[in-house]
């Protein structure tokens, strides 16, 4: 019998699982401090399951050949057993990535259809617009890349990067008036942070590959994790470039006070994530990295080689 949908399913659920298992070994035991290396660690584990059911797809398993043996045996037996169980939970992955995708790009043209483009309003004499891209300016010629374009909106607490082939920092306009110069430009190169590191990109195939896998715990625990060190990642990121992280402690919390009273853009904005852990290690300036003892390097080691053994029987 070819391609058992439940038997995709179980492949899904261990690539999850041994994708998460080998990013939380290496961030705890090999020494992977770095919020940026980590981030990549749970990308990858996010990333794994989707590979694993296009892989399947194309390339449909044979659960009627003998020598099937070990894990792809127990895979092929068990989705045999789950039967339209399984077929449900394809279809209903599918659903969930086809609802996704929607969802993102209605909030990605609401959010550019009800925002004003920042050079547009400078060229008009609007202090508030003329100062914010000044700020950027400054901002991404001390990062050494090109300026993205600014939108500005009138809805309060927003400060996020919109879009994914051609990202775009979106501010409100009250954060232009609310924020000093060096609060302002420490939350712009957060954002350019993200643009640098394509996040937005990242975390959209992301959140598509935990919709498609919906029914494993592991690639929601991912995501999280991922959602929480790349926001660190920026954060080292605008400190590298403004060297001030009590300007962007600052900056962060003023941004999270005006998102009480508008949470529509709340959870993609800049004061998203474990807005607490990382507020104390902006003030305590924790970004030193401390490498992990040689043996707990020699356990991980071992740890990752199992799991590509695993990977390899399915």
């Amino acid at each position: 019998m070819l391609f058992i949908p439940g038997s995709l399913i179980v492949h899904m659920l261990i690539a999850s699982i041994v994708g998460l298992s080998w990013a939380l070994v290496s961030a705890t035991l090999v020494g992977v401090t770095k919020p940026g290396q980590r981030a990549a660690l749970y990308a990858g584990a996010l990333i794994a399951p989707a590979i694993g059911f296009f892989t399947h797809t194309i390339v449909p398993h044979d659960c009627g050949i003998a020598e099937l043996a070990g894990l792809g045996h127990i895979a092929c037996y068990t989705g045999s057993w789950l039967g339209d169980v399984g077929l449900l939970l394809v279809a209903s992955g599918a659903v969930c990535v086809l609802s996704q995708s929607a969802l993102s790009w209605i909030g990605y043209t609401r959010a550019v259809r009800h925002a004003m483009r920042a050079d547009v309003l400078a060229e008009q004499g609007d202090e508030y617009a003329l100062r914010a891209v000044a700020t950027l300016s400054k901002v991404c010629q001390l990062a050494g890349v090109k300026d993205p374009e600014l939108l500005l909106t009138e809805e309060d607490g927003v400060c996020c990067v919109v879009g994914v082939f051609r990202p775009s920092l979106l501010l409100s306009y009250s954060l232009c008036g609310d924020l000093e110069d060096d609060e302002l430009a420490a939350v712009m190169a957060h954002e350019v942070g993200h643009i640098v590191r394509r996040d937005n990109a990242v975390g959209l195939v992301g959140a598509l590959s935990r919709a498609l896998a919906f029914f494993s715990p592991a690639m929601h625990m991912a995501l999280k994790r991922y959602m929480v060190e790349r926001e660190m990642a920026c954060d080292d990121f605008a400190v590298e470039i403004t060297g001030d992280s009590i300007a962007l402690a600052s900056g962060v919390v003023k941004v999270w006070k005006q998102q009480q009273g508008a949470p529509q853009l709340a959870a993609a904005s800049i004061g998203g994530g474990s807005l607490s852990a990382r507020i104390e290690r902006l003030i305590d300036g924790d970004t030193i990295s401390r490498p992990r003892p040689a043996g707990a390097r020699v356990i991980a080691v071992v740890v990752l080689v199992l799991g590509v053994i695993i990977l390899a029987l399915c």
